[in-house]
């Protein structure tokens, strides 16, 4: 008997080796897919909401970034963009105002990105960030995607475009793949997923 990969049950209602119970069986098993597969974009939804929330706690004014690290379903960190600790918590300096009136910032050297405070903030708690999951409202910049990658990060999901893609080309020249068919938007955000091969 010649073995074929079944998609979808109705395709093969008249052939003579489906029988109701094969045909049941293969209803179920496309059920049970849908299920998980919804079920892992609910997560994403999830945590990129979160990740989103947290972002409101950075008090930069030109651009607001949060990220969560999950791992085993559990959230081990979090972080957005600010000043390290113990600084005054002003993230840019006003160098002049636009064509329309609006002031023009420049970001403090000082300021860290979300990701590298999250990670910063792993490496203080007993967690490892091997194998875990990032959510970020933005892709990383370069140096932070080294980080990323050095913390064993297995997965990077990100909403927005940095304006740099330095660090998302080195996510993918570290062997990760991108794959976004299992994220919904949210507030017409496009995610992007990279996963780092086994």
């Amino acid at each position: 008997m010649v073995t074929r990969t079944l998609k979808d049950p109705s395709e093969y209602e008249d052939d003579v080796y489906v029988t109701g119970w094969l045909h049941d069986r293969l209803e179920d098993r496309l059920v049970e897919e849908r299920k998980v597969k919804s079920k892992e974009t609910r997560y994403n939804n999830l945590y990129m909401r979160m990740a989103y929330d947290v972002a409101t706690m950075s008090h930069a004014r030109r651009k607001k970034v949060g990220c969560i690290i999950v791992k085993d379903g559990n959230t081990i960190s979090m972080g957005w963009n600010g000043m390290p600790s113990g600084y005054e918590n002003c993230c840019e300096q006003v160098i002049g105002v636009d064509d329309v009136g609006s002031p023009t910032y420049k970001t403090n050297r000082e300021v860290l990105h979300a990701e590298a405070n999250a990670l910063m903030k792993l490496a203080k708690s007993t967690n490892s960030s091997e194998g875990a999951t990032m959510y970020i409202t933005c892709s990383p910049c370069f140096e932070c995607a080294k980080l990323i990658h050095q913390a064993g990060i297995s997965k990077v999901i990100y909403a927005e475009e940095y304006r740099d893609k330095k660090g998302v080309d080195f996510l993918r020249k570290s062997g990760i793949i991108v794959n976004n068919d299992d994220v919904n938007n949210i507030d017409n955000a496009t995610y992007n997923i990279y996963t780092i091969k086994d």
